[in-house]
């Protein structure tokens, strides 16, 4: 079973270094996730041994990019690959809500040509013909998406999730993501056999010093930032190394 947790920082990474494998680094998870930091993925390379999966996103809201953010990307993607991130994860949509070929093939040959893998990320789940957006994606060479079932709350998408892995799962790696903790993941695992998993397993800390003066710079409740709890992971890591109902 592979698990990945969502990483923001280095101290994220720190947390997760004790625990999992792989990792997920991005920035902005409020906002659904922007790139990191190179800094903090050369610190990451430097002092842990772990898989680093680095998003490439410039910006919140949709997967339609301007020119100008387009670059930006495969600079992005420069960059991630010149301080070795070990795979990228991206999503670039048209208009009409299809995968946009001609660009992400762009990114897809800097990444083959530096052996970095490329998965899909959970911009997928907003296509609306599925079959076509899988065929894209194998033809363009892609290891794996990302998917909460094209639903908002990945228990609304088991039934898709569990047709994707059946259908394709020869063809990529199919990776649940969402809203996924302790106490559905196994459940999940069961009901769809998907075996690769991407989680969040932040919980909300205090910083006192975040409002004073009637100036308030919260982007979730007052005082509050996300970083990552051990108990969490340690708690999703250990129902799936030990459940019953997953052993191969």
């Amino acid at each position: 079973m592979k698990l990945e947790v969502i990483v923001s920082s280095y101290e994220d990474a720190a947390i997760a270094n004790n625990i999992v494998d792989n990792i997920l680094l991005c920035t902005a998870t409020n906002l659904m996730g922007l790139t990191a930091n190179i800094s903090t993925l050369k610190m990451i390379k430097r002092d842990f041994n772990l898989k680093v999966s680095g998003l490439v996103r410039v910006r919140g809201a949709g997967f339609n990019y301007t020119d100008l953010e387009f670059a930006e990307m495969k600079e992005q993607v420069k960059d991630l690959i010149a301080n070795k991130v070990d795979s990228l994860v991206f999503g670039i949509l048209n208009d009409n809500f299809e995968i946009d070929k001609i660009r992400v093939k762009e990114i897809v040959d800097l990444a083959k040509a530096n052996q970095v893998k490329i998965y899909f990320s959970s911009a997928f789940d907003l296509v609306n013909d599925v079959d076509k957006a899988m065929d894209d994606l194998i033809e363009l060479g892609f290891d794996g998406v990302k998917t909460r079932g094209l639903n908002s709350d990945i228990e609304l998408g088991l039934i898709k999730l569990t047709e994707l892995n059946q259908k394709y799962q020869d063809k990529l790696e199919i990776i649940a993501t969402g809203n996924i903790n302790y106490t559905n993941i196994e459940e999940i695992a069961m009901q769809t056999g998907i075996r690769s998993m991407t989680v969040n397993a932040s919980i909300r800390n205090e910083d006192h010093t975040t409002v004073n003066n009637g100036i308030d710079f919260s982007y979730l409740r007052e005082n509050q930032y996300e970083k990552i709890s051990p108990y969490m992971l340690n708690r999703m890591k250990f129902i799936l190394d030990n459940s019953l109902f997953l052993k191969d």
